[in-house]
C-alpha cells in the first residue's frame, strides 16, 4: 500500500511540474509573441518613417531635377534663338551681298558709252589740278586708252586728251598709268596731294552704307 501511495504521490508531483512547465512555456510563447508583435509594429513604424523620408528626399531630388531641366531648356532655347538669329543675319547678309554682286556684274558689262558716262560723271565735280594720273585694272587698260586718248603720250604715259575734252577743259594733262590697279573695274585718280578711289568696289561700299537697310527692307519685308 505504501508503494502504491508513493507512486501516486510521485505521479501527482510530475503532473504538477509538467503543468508548471507548460504554463512557463505558454507564458514564454505569449511574451515572445508580444515581443514579436511589438517588434513588428516598431519595424513597420521604422519602415514607414524610412519610406516617408525617402519619399521626401526623392521629392526634393525630383524638384531639383525639374529645376535643372527647366534651366537647361531655357539655356538651350536661348542658345537656339541666338544661333537662329546669327544664321538669319548671315543669310540676309549673303543675299544682300548677292544683290551687289549682280550689280557688279552689270557694271563689268558696261558698254563703251556706259564707261564714258561713268568716268565723266565721277570726275566732273572734282577739283582737279589737271596733272593727275588715272589707274585702271590691267584688263581695262586698252579700253580706257582707246576711249579717252587719241594716242598721244606724255612722260612715257598715254595722254587722256579725249577725256579732257569730255570734261570741258582741253588744258588738262591727265595721263593713264602703265601699272594696273588691284580693282575689278572703275578707276582711281592719283594726285600729288591725295588720291580718289572711283573703283567699283569703293562705289559699292558707299552704296551699301547708304542703301543696305533699304535693300534689306525690300528683300525681307515682314520677316522677323
Amino acid at each position: 500500500m505504501k508503494e502504491d501511495n508513493l507512486i501516486m504521490q510521485t505521479e501527482e508531483q510530475v503532473t504538477e511540474k509538467v503543468t508548471i512547465y507548460q504554463k512557463i512555456e505558454q507564458k514564454g510563447q505569449k511574451d515572445a509573441l508580444a515581443i514579436l508583435e511589438a517588434g513588428k509594429e516598431k519595424a513597420e513604424q521604422m519602415y514607414a518613417s524610412i519610406i516617408g523620408e525617402a519619399m521626401q528626399d526623392n521629392k526634393k531630388r525630383l524638384e531639383k531635377a525639374r529645376q535643372a531641366h527647366t534651366s537647361m531648356l531655357k539655356g538651350a532655347q536661348s542658345q537656339f534663338d541666338h544661333s537662329l538669329k546669327q544664321y538669319t543675319l548671315s543669310v540676309k547678309k549673303e543675299l544682300i551681298d548677292q544683290v551687289f554682286q549682280r550689280l557688279l556684274e552689270k557694271f563689268k558689262a558696261f558698254s563703251d558709252e556706259d564707261i564714258r558716262s561713268y568716268v565723266v560723271n565721277r570726275i566732273k565735280n572734282e577739283k582737279l589740278s589737271g596733272k593727275e594720273t588715272l589707274k585702271v585694272s590691267s584688263n581695262d587698260y586698252d579700253r580706257y586708252a582707246r576711249l579717252f586718248s587719241s594716242g598721244k603720250t606724255l612722260n612715257g604715259m598715254i595722254l587722256l586728251d579725249k577725256l579732257s575734252m569730255l570734261l570741258g577743259n582741253v588744258n588738262y594733262q591727265l595721263t593713264l598709268a602703265k601699272d594696273g590697279a588691284n580693282i575689278s573695274g572703275g578707276f582711281q585718280i592719283i594726285g600729288s596731294y591725295y588720291d580718289i578711289d572711283f573703283s567699283y568696289e569703293a562705289l559699292f561700299d558707299d552704296l551699301k552704307r547708304l542703301y543696305e537697310t533699304e535693300i534689306a527692307t525690300i528683300l525681307f519685308d515682314g520677316d522677323e
